[in-house]
């Protein structure tokens, strides 16, 4: 019966609420999209007004307790938001697209703050493993019972309109009006044609799905969850996700390299590091470089010319100058600036976006966790991989793949506290 007691939980049923918004809205939006572009358009930020709405009564229940920990890291997360709404009114560049995508840390780390000291971690991750099981099962029906080489079902539902409504139409050129990246086209150096990827009905884009993924993956492989980990990896894979691929890799990585330190185990993973990942990352760069993996050189570019930018504009071009939603709105002020999350951070906010992002590194790796604390262990490595990866991916910082980890920081922060 203990697992079923999350849900008559009121503060458990809060956070829920918020998860749906965030994996269904794009499944819901494209369904409204033909009908009413007002009602569509609610869907996408409904999660946003949901977690404010809940910040506004966190924050008269943070000013009542003594939680010192909690209320220094509340103030932290609520000064950085003032800082970036403040930078994005004086910006001649500033679009809502690129201040939401930097508003989406802050904003999940002040609503998990409201629930870390209500909630255990391993009481939610209860929950949260049925919403990772449903999102899995979708991907599968929709990959091998609703797919057609035409894309009948999605193109039925009229994805283009969903499209044209946010303003990516361009990217609309896949069979039926389908997003270009249901498909990958990173193999096709190797495969003569694009790959359709993994895409689950609720979380509608596959680059996202892999990374919502990486957790459930890691933890289910710790704890010997054979079946679970064959259904969240298999799924994983097969949406192709680079950056998802990478983060569970850089997990995995990290978990063994500091669980088992004096392991026979380590020595092997040690002589990896040294010897063999130098050599795949050179042969990485090199497909990038010479325009074999295309994507791979736009994240590159993303990143250098950001950074090369900060020699003349060291506190940044202001909100909206770089990444793909200023690409996508015409406010970039450097060509090919997106593709890279500490790309767009530096390009838009300079050497404070810089310190603001190691920031946070740093703090989630010095948080101490207790080796017996499995599923801890796994939400630190899985978190500091995400932020790695975010060196090279843009789409590793989402609202819909990744936004519930950053909920979760505070459970880190909040367990550290009790110990």
């Amino acid at each position: 019966m203990k697992q079923f007691q999350i849900f008559i939980n009121p503060h458990a049923l809060l956070f829920s609420v918020m998860l749906y918004l965030t994996i269904s809205q794009n499944f819901i939006a494209i369904l409204l999209a033909p009908h009413t572009t007002l009602f569509s358009q609610f869907t996408l930020v409904a999660k946003e007004l949901f977690m404010l709405g809940v910040i506004c009564i966190g924050t008269l229940y943070l000013i009542l307790s003594k939680k010192t920990v909690l209320h220094t890291l509340y103030i932290i997360m609520l000064g950085i938001v003032v800082y970036l709404i403040s930078v994005s009114i004086l910006s001649h560049t500033s679009n809502l697209l690129s201040l939401r995508q930097l508003l989406m840390i802050p904003l999940f780390i002040l609503f998990g703050i409201f629930f870390a000291s209500k909630l255990t971690l391993d009481r939610l991750y209860h929950y949260l493993e049925i919403v990772f099981m449903i999102v899995c099962a979708s991907a599968y029906l929709e990959r091998f019972l609703f797919y057609d080489p035409h894309e009948h079902f999605w193109s039925g539902l009229n994805i283009k309109q969903f499209m044209i409504m946010k303003g990516f139409e361009k990217w609309a050129y896949g069979p039926g009006g389908t997003p270009a990246n249901f498909y990958s086209f990173d193999l096709k150096f190797f495969t003569g044609d694009s790959v359709r990827r993994m895409i689950s009905f609720l979380i509608v884009e596959p680059t996202l799905l892999g990374h919502f993924l990486v957790l459930p993956t890691l933890y289910a492989f710790i704890k010997r969850h054979w079946f679970k980990l064959v259904f969240y990896c298999s799924t994983l894979i097969l949406t192709i996700s680079k950056g998802g691929i990478l983060c569970l890799l850089l997990a995995f990585g990290l978990y063994f390299f500091l669980i088992y330190r004096n392991s026979i185990l380590n020595i092997l993973l040690k002589s990896y590091l040294v010897l063999f990942l130098p050599t795949l990352l050179a042969f990485i760069l090199y497909l990038g470089l010479s325009g074999r993996i295309t994507s791979l050189a736009l994240h590159l570019r993303g990143l250098y010319l950001n950074l090369f930018h900060l020699f003349s504009h060291p506190l940044g071009t202001g909100i909206g100058s770089s990444g793909n939603f200023a690409v996508v709105q015409g406010t970039a002020i450097l060509e090919g600036s997106g593709e890279s999350y500490l790309g767009a951070v530096i390009g838009q906010l300079g050497l404070v976006g810089m310190s603001l992002f190691l920031g946070l590194c740093i703090s989630l790796w010095r948080v101490p966790v207790n080796k017996q604390d499995t599923l801890a262990l796994c939400l630190k490595f899985t978190l500091i991989a995400t932020l790695i990866a975010s060196i090279a991916t843009e789409s590793a910082i989402s609202y819909v793949g990744t936004g519930y980890l950053f909920a979760l920081v505070p459970f880190l922060f909040f367990r550290y506290q009790e110990t």
